[in-house]
């Protein structure tokens, strides 16, 4: 099997997992779903442990890409902390949140290995703070440190199931957070960014 059919097995599986959890979707209906043979999988997967470690780092590459398209892509450093929020949310919207807790329970090492611990991830969020501080976007009078570690729980705050996308539409978790969070902290150019950006957004983020 060439790459591409691998990459064809790992996306297969990775949507399963996602839409199902992890513990439910056996190698069986991993084959079925792709309509192939087991034997055809496990020529390049020794075990669903395997599978499961490379559909994981695919899910934290297709995030990274999407985050520096983002960043590539947006005018100022507070936009960017709103789109990739935004980008987020619409992701954990259609994801089973069994799927990030069964990958902690069973296979918590390869978790570990295709994130950054939480020091370098704060410590990233807080750089993007400070620009966006000295961007006047966000109010100086407000600890970096303090804003980032809070943007950091909200973030890790939605593929943990605190907010159940099945009966709130994404669009007011989105609103609510938004409001509580950056509102409060921008400054009077900042509040114009996100009326533009929240602008028409309830078509954006119609639910079907």
């Amino acid at each position: 099997m060439n790459t591409s059919n691998k990459d064809k097995i790992v996306r297969g599986a990775l949507s399963l997992f996602q839409a199902q959890g992890i513990k439910s979707v056996t190698m069986d209906k991993i084959a079925a779903s792709l309509s192939v043979s087991k034997r055809t999988i496990y020529e390049h997967f020794a075990d669903k442990e395997a599978l499961v470690s490379e559909c994981l780092a695919c899910f934290k590459r297709d995030y990274d890409l999407r985050r520096e398209e983002i960043r590539r892509t947006t005018d100022n450093t507070f936009s960017y902390l709103l789109e990739v929020f935004r980008y987020s949310v619409s992701k954990m919207r259609v994801i089973n949140v069994n799927f990030f807790s069964d990958a902690k329970a069973m296979f918590p090492e390869h978790v570990e290995a295709v994130k950054m611990n939480r020091r370098a991830q704060i410590a990233h969020i807080q750089e993007m703070i400070k620009k966006s501080q000295e961007e006047g976007h966000i109010n100086k009078t407000f600890s970096s440190m303090v804003l980032a570690e809070v943007y950091y729980e909200m973030m890790n705050s939605l593929p943990s199931g605190v907010y159940d996308f099945t009966r709130t539409p994404a669009s007011e978790v989105l609103r609510v957070l938004y409001n509580i969070y950056f509102r409060g902290v921008a400054t009077e150019q900042g509040l114009v960014i996100m009326k533009n950006l929240l602008s028409g957004e309830e078509e954006n983020w119609k639910e079907e």
